[in-house]
């Protein structure tokens, strides 16, 4: 899937919170953090280095 249609459907998330991405990324067993700090732009470029085109 192209990195901005995953992006839109990132977008779409209801963890989506005040016009921020919101990422819960787990720390170990039963422990995680939740993120809304970052920029979109860092996503979309991470998504293409991963392989996803546009």
């Amino acid at each position: 899937m192209p990195a901005g249609r995953l992006l839109a459907h990132m977008r779409a998330s209801k963890k989506r919170r005040d016009g921020r991405l919101v990422f819960i990324l787990a720390q170990g067993i039963g422990r995680a953090c939740i993120r809304d700090d970052v920029p979109e732009d860092a996503v979309l470029s991470l998504l293409r280095t991963a392989g996803c085109g546009e």
